[in-house]
């Protein structure tokens, strides 16, 4: 039987591993989780967490519209594309985590005929498009899911995106608010259809490995 060696290192990469990888929430300075809602027309939302009344009735939701939080990102999904390729109708997810180590919990926002978007928490549940300032934008390629995760222990988080038919794309954290895409543009495991990842050190070498589920790139 093999066995894995837990070292501090080793325990200290799964613990960043999970925390970049929280998918759909964001943590405001009054320690709730705040749920992120897909509304009608594929338009995204804050749902912000109430703390529970006098009256002890439990949480309470309050809808934030995008004019206040600056997030407006729409997952554009048009007909001609999902009657060719029914996959797409899954839809896309969301990675959040602190790409730039200021605290705040970012969010990336995966696209299908739109291209993804990033966004950088600037506090009081106000974000910032940096999209194009940090290079991640992956237009054309139908991205379905992705995940922050600090693959070359740096304590920066990368950033792995994957697509339906195109492959998984690897951006590098600069440390910089930037990131540099390392696949050459192809990615790998390319002409199948990857939705989520599932991340850890599989063989015990102190290096993260991951999985993700695919199917045929068109079904």
């Amino acid at each position: 039987m093999h066995q894995v060696q837990i070292t501090s290192g080793l325990l200290i990469r799964i613990f960043y591993s999970v925390l970049w990888c929280l998918i759909c929430m964001v943590i405001d300075s009054d320690g709730w989780a705040q749920p992120i809602q897909k509304t009608a027309g594929a338009t995204h939302r804050f749902m912000r967490t109430l703390s529970p009344g006098a009256s002890g009735s439990g949480l309470l939701l309050e809808p934030m519209a995008s004019s206040l939080t600056g997030v407006d990102f729409a997952n554009e999904l048009k007909e001609a594309t999902h009657l060719n390729n029914q996959i797409t109708l899954n839809g896309s997810g969301v990675a959040a985590g602190d790409y730039d180590k200021d605290g705040l919990c970012d969010l990336y926002f995966c696209g299908l005929d739109s291209g993804n978007r990033l966004y950088r928490n600037t506090g009081g549940f106000r974000f910032e498009d940096v999209t194009e300032k940090a290079g991640v934008q992956c237009a054309n390629r139908l991205s379905t899911g992705a995940v922050f995760v600090d693959f070359n222990a740096d304590f920066f988080p990368d950033l792995l995106v994957n697509s339906i038919g195109q492959g998984t794309l690897v951006f590098v954290n600069n440390r910089d608010g930037t990131f540099s895409e390392v696949t050459n543009g192809i990615g790998f495991n390319r002409g199948n259809a990857g939705m989520s990842f599932a991340i850890a050190d599989m063989d015990g070498d102190q290096y993260l490995d991951f999985t993700s589920p695919t199917t045929g790139p068109r079904h």
